[in-house]
């Protein structure tokens, strides 16, 4: 699956808007994304 950041508010420093991430896994409404560790909502 692949996401696309529409809001960067408490990760301005990881993501960027507008760019598309794929989905690694999802877990408790949230993702783990492609490259990252930590999970994102």
């Amino acid at each position: 699956m692949i996401v696309r950041c529409i809001d960067k508010t408490l990760q301005h420093d990881t993501l960027v808007v507008g760019r598309k991430y794929e989905v690694r896994a999802e877990r408790d409404d949230c993702y783990i994304l492609s490259g990252f560790d930590k999970r994102f909502s």
